[in-house]
């Protein structure tokens, strides 16, 4: 007989709750790819930094791809099997991230350390959705689960951020690998030996097409890391790599539409349109983190704040994620329209986009970008709690995983590459434009011992100014992103207000009708 929870009936309570947050906590944060470190990983394996971008999306993609088998691994083997296994794999990927210096051997052992990642974390995500949700309610598990793990995230990054400048990056993969295997070593002791269920065969698993989606996701992973260091589209390397990736996907379409046990069902996307509403909020909200480079490129590029200081600002989320959780939590208890949320939450994003536009300047300070990160942190969470609830509420359970390892991969790196190369390629063309008005300025008085000094400066401003201009038309982009918000009903149609607006457009009168209906 299966027990619900993951540990042994001998196991304390109290015990219990605690092994279960050791479990979780390390696994959120475990990885191969230090993002805040990024450059001295790349300088360490002599290997570009979009090499190391690319292995830190392979991480999602990994993971992306385990959701839709995740129920059925489940159903195959015992608890303790996937947690011991899983953890083990995961720390002999990481030890290998540590030691090589093959950029390929790194980006395919990010690709398996996050598709072995889902497994453990869906082991102890399952006693923690039903402790904070005893009724099901997703609104309420995404309103607390979500600001803790981004927090959680985001406070193992740091403090790992800070050991590898103080040891070396070598010695902070070995914090991850001796967690991994304090893990495994704690699941053979407290862990029951009890299934899940019946036995169900792997083979029915259509592996080819979660191969072939595995390798169209890398494909484009390639195309869209290295679009702007390889010259846009005038490398054919990127453009043959993009054009296997459409085709790549295209197949997995079409295998799947005849597949009896479907892993992704593409029809999800036609049949609900929450889904794809969803995909274009998700798009919108992707523009809005990229913008944040623009702050990132002017502190580290010219402040010279190095990794470990934009790892502790980052720590300024924070209080905007509890808000954010709070906000969300209140909305679903008082049964809110999402509209308003996804409003408050592209709100916050403006905000915080303005005060950079208002504070990037050369005697700019850190304490200046306090306020834009924890507006930044509000709104991520309150956008990541009301499109994923949206997007997965009416979904059906058999393709719910499939759907949602999607819109992750979608939402984490495809949107992200997306926006990142259409706002670095703007950026550029600012900065050209900008340095050749400034060129005007530049005479003779200029030349001379004096020349290399002036020319920095004239570097600073051109990306000042470009930095401004690319944030100003961001700016913008709150006008069609409220329209398309506040068009949209979010399940919740307000029938009496398209009858008055219907009465009004063939000139009718409207006289003792009620605009507002009882629904929020």
């Amino acid at each position: 007989m299966y027990n619900k929870g993951l540990f042994a009936d001998w196991v304390p309570k109290l015990m219990m709750l605690l092994l279960i947050i050791v479990f979780l906590f390390p696994i959120l944060g475990v990885t191969g790819v230090f993002t805040n470190n990024l450059t001295d990983i790349s300088g360490a394996m002599a290997a570009f930094n979009e090499h190391i971008q690319m292995a830190n999306n392979a991480v999602t993609i990994g993971m992306s791809l385990a959701l839709p088998i995740l129920m059925r691994v489940k159903m195959r083997f015992r608890t303790k099997e996937i947690i011991v296994t899983s953890t083990l794999i995961i720390a002999l990927m990481v030890f290998i991230c540590a030691h090589t210096n093959n950029v390929m051997v790194y980006i395919a052992g990010n690709l398996i350390i996050g598709f072995f990642k889902m497994f453990p974390l869906l082991e102890a995500i399952i006693p923690v959705m039903f402790m904070l949700s005893p009724t099901g309610d997703k609104g309420r598990f995404y309103s607390i689960f979500y600001p803790i793990g981004i927090g959680v995230s985001s406070i193992m990054s740091y403090y790992l951020t800070s050991y590898a400048f103080d040891h070396g990056i070598t010695n902070a993969y070995y914090i991850n690998i001796i967690a991994m295997l304090a893990i495994a070593a704690m699941s053979l002791i407290f862990q029951h030996n009890k299934r899940f269920s019946f036995k169900l065969p792997l083979y029915q698993i259509d592996w080819i097409s979660l191969a072939c989606m595995g390798l169209s996701m890398m494909s484009l992973n390639y195309a869209l890391t290295f679009l702007k260091q390889q010259n846009w589209f005038n490398e054919p390397t990127l453009k043959w790599s993009l054009l296997l990736s459409i085709l790549l996907f295209i197949y997995v379409i079409f295998r799947q539409s005849y597949q009896k046990r479907k892993i992704f069902d593409f029809k999800a996307f036609l049949k609900y349109p929450s889904l794809q509403h969803s995909v274009i909020i998700l798009l919108f909200q992707a523009l809005f983190l990229s913008s944040s480079s623009v702050f990132m490129q002017w502190t580290m590029g010219v402040l010279g704040y190095n990794a470990l200081i934009s790892a502790r600002l980052n720590l300024w989320m924070l209080p905007g994620l509890v808000l954010g959780g709070i906000i969300g939590f209140h909305s679903f208890k008082k049964n809110w329209n999402i509209k308003y949320c996804i409003l408050m939450g592209f709100g916050a994003f403006f905000i915080s986009t303005l005060l950079t536009y208002l504070f990037i300047q050369p005697s700019m300070n850190i304490e200046m970008l306090y306020l834009p990160t924890i507006l930044r942190g509000l709104g991520m969470v309150i956008l990541f709690i009301g499109v994923w609830f949206y997007a997965s509420k009416d979904l059906p359970t058999d393709t719910s995983l499939g759907i949602i390892g999607l819109l992750m991969a979608f939402r984490t790196f495809v949107t992200i590459g997306i926006t990142g190369g259409i706002l670095g390629y703007f950026s550029m063309q600012f900065q050209a434009q900008s340095l050749h008005d400034l060129s005007n300025y530049w005479d003779s008085n200029l030349m001379g011992p004096g020349a290399m000094q002036a020319y920095g400066l004239m570097q600073v401003n051109t990306m000042l100014a470009a930095g401004k201009t690319l944030l100003g038309y961001c700016l913008w982009l709150i006008l069609p992103v409220a329209a398309i918000v506040l068009m949209h009903d979010y399940g919740k149609p307000n029938n009496r207000r398209r009858i008055l607006i219907k009465k009004r457009a063939k000139g009718e009168s409207v006289k003792g009708y009620r605009y507002k209906s009882n629904e929020l």
